[in-house]
């Protein structure tokens, strides 16, 4: 198993192109989004402003609007409720 797994990597990784230019991106944003333009331009030109080790987080909208949002930082997408993240002891134990 662990041949084969080593074989099918190493097949993967020289096939592998990498993808830099904001047009290469647009590329793949375009067979991604299934061959709809307005979409792969605005990941593409998403991608190229959040960079290589950035991230991307698609969500359906109920309006017919297709827009995106850039944010530095992190965003919890849900509350979470744990004691790490108690910062005032007298606040949380009321």
């Amino acid at each position: 198993m662990e041949i084969a797994l080593q074989a099918v990597l190493d097949f993967l990784s020289e096939m592998t192109l990498p993808v830099s230019t904001e047009e290469e991106i647009y590329n793949v944003c375009m067979v991604s989004s299934n061959q709809t333009s307005d979409i792969a331009r605005i990941v593409a030109k998403t991608m190229a402003t959040v960079g290589i080790n950035g991230s991307v987080n698609i969500v359906e909208s109920p309006t017919g609007n297709t827009r995106f949002n850039i944010v530095n930082g992190l965003i919890y997408d849900r509350g979470l409720i744990t004691d790490a993240f108690v910062t005032e002891l007298k606040v949380e134990q009321k």
